[in-house]
């Protein structure tokens, strides 16, 4: 999926609308690999098919599918609080949140301190959460994506 996410990027899209697995990429101990991603032009909506393909590391050798889908850009929305788009939402005390969280036992690193706001509408929760201002590790050993940013949006 790395693979895909940063060809995407290549081609300014960055969301993956689907991606189908068609077969596992085995590596062998023993030959190499290579492996080639494929983004097609881009259709009227923006977005372009992509596929991911490979082949043992001999220039006679088939290439194998193993993955297809299709790339898109982000939707363009102006940013606007989500409070003010909830009616009847409330703003939740975040004031020392995370050291309240540690007192009952949860502690979370640097990485995984997101969350920015939280307001409440009966028994519904809306949250506001963002990277880290200053990266807490390395992105290039990660690529696009650091594992910690996917936690800050489940529970």
């Amino acid at each position: 999926m790395e693979l895909v996410i940063r060809a995407g990027d290549e081609v300014a899209c960055e969301v993956i609308k689907e991606l189908v697995l068609a077969a596992p990429l085995v590596l062998d101990e023993d030959a190499g690999a290579q492996v080639q991603v494929v983004v097609g032009a881009a259709a009227e909506s923006g977005s372009r098919a992509v596929s991911v393909y490979s082949r043992r590391d001999e220039s006679e050798a088939e290439w194998l599918l193993h993955a297809e889908g299709t790339l898109a850009s982000p939707p363009r929305r102006p940013r606007r609080s989500v409070g003010v788009g909830h009616p009847g939402a409330v703003s939740v005390d975040m004031s020392d949140g995370y050291g309240r969280l540690a007192a009952r036992g949860y502690e979370y690193g640097p990485a995984f301190q997101g969350l920015v706001a939280i307001w409440r509408r009966g028994p519904e929760l809306f949250a506001e959460v963002a990277r880290p201002a200053r990266p807490v590790c390395r992105s290039t050993r990660w690529g696009s994506i650091q594992p910690s940013w996917m936690r800050y949006c489940t529970p």
